[in-house]
């Protein structure tokens, strides 16, 4: 099963309508995400996306995050919302567009970043144990 498969099906199951993003939806969606959380990386490397993976802006201290049970309570305490789920990794482009609470079940070791289509904050899932969740705002 296709990582963009089991993300499909995660929002299925947490009550949302995930319409799937095209793959020029999902490079623009990046584009932006980059412009408002990794202005900090760019600045310091010349670089939108570190070592293929965008939550590295976090791990490597580019953008400002909170980790742990603060990411966790940061994340729950979101109200519903218009929400993006897109790849964070740079060789996978998939993507889908919800309405309605981002599930908790997001985190299943799939490199994803969760945000409001507003990008008012975000929350990035890595496949690494040890790594995030991070949850941010501008």
């Amino acid at each position: 099963m296709s990582h963009a498969s089991k993300i499909h099906d995660v929002l299925v199951a947490g009550g949302c309508a995930p319409v799937e993003l095209t793959d020029k939806e999902v490079w623009s969606w990046q584009k932006r995400w980059r412009e408002v959380f990794a202005r900090g990386l760019h600045a310091a490397t010349g670089k939108w996306v570190l070592h293929e993976f965008d939550w590295h802006v976090f791990s490597y201290e580019h953008h400002p995050y909170v980790t742990g049970d603060r990411a966790w309570n940061a994340y729950r305490a979101i109200e519903p919302c218009s929400f993006i789920v897109i790849s964070a990794y740079a060789h996978e482009t998939f993507g889908f567009q919800c309405e309605g609470k981002p599930p908790e079940r997001l985190k299943r070791d799939i490199d994803i970043l969760v945000a409001p289509t507003t990008l008012d904050w975000t929350m990035a899932f890595t496949h690494e144990g040890h790594c995030g969740p991070y949850f941010a705002e501008p």
